[in-house]
C-alpha cells in the first residue's frame, strides 16, 4: 500500500508545528523524497532549514538539515574536512557532514522515534541546534574555505 505525504503522521505534526510557531515552510512532495523548507536569519547569515521523514511499517525517522549555499572548492576540502570533524567534537547530537564528491557542507541532525510518539520540544531542540550551529561554525568555515586559514585556529578562534 502506497502512502501519501498527507498520511504520515511525523510529516504533518512538524508542518503542525511549523504553523503553530508561525514559520512559513514549503512543501515539496515528491514520494520518498519530500521535504518541507523553511529558513531563519541568525547572526551570521539566514539559513534554509529541510525536514524530511522516513515512514514505514517497521521504522519512524526523522532528518533536520542546513547546507552551505556554496560548494567546498576541491582544494580547500582536506582543511574543511579538518575544520568539521574538530567542530562535530562534543556534539552530543548532530553533526556536520561533507561530500569529497562535489563538496556539498551541511550540518543534519536525524534520529527514530521508537515508540511513534515526536513531542514538540524534539522538534524545537532539532530546529535550533541546526540553525545555531550553522551560524555559530559559519563564520571559521568562511575563513578556512576563502582565507587560507588553518583550520585549527579558525576552529579555536570561536571559542
Amino acid at each position: 500500500m502506497n502512502r501519501t505525504d498527507l498520511d504520515r503522521p511525523l510529516y504533518r505534526q512538524i508542518a503542525a508545528w511549523f504553523e503553530a510557531n508561525d514559520w512559513a515552510y514549503e512543501e515539496h512532495l515528491g514520494g520518498d523524497h519530500s521535504f518541507l523548507l523553511t529558513e531563519a536569519k541568525r547572526d551570521n547569515g539566514t539559513w534554509k532549514l529541510f525536514v524530511r521523514t522516513g515512514e514505514t511499517l517497521e521504522w519512524r525517522d526523522v532528518f533536520f538539515w542546513s547546507k552551505l549555499e556554496m560548494f567546498v572548492p576541491e582544494n580547500r576540502r582536506g582543511v574543511v574536512a579538518e575544520f568539521i570533524t574538530r567542530s562535530n567534537l562534543g556534539h552530543r547530537i548532530g553533526f556536520f557532514q561533507m561530500s569529497l564528491f562535489d563538496g556539498e557542507l551541511s550540518f543534519l541532525i536525524s534520529f527514530t522515534v521508537a515508540d511513534g510518539t515526536l513531542v514538540d520540544g524534539q522538534i524545537e531542540h532539532a530546529v535550533n541546534n541546526v540553525l545555531q550551529s550553522m551560524d555559530r561554525y559559519y563564520p571559521g568555515l568562511m575563513e578556512v574555505i576563502y582565507g587560507d586559514r588553518d583550520p585549527h585556529a579558525a576552529w579555536d578562534a570561536l571559542f
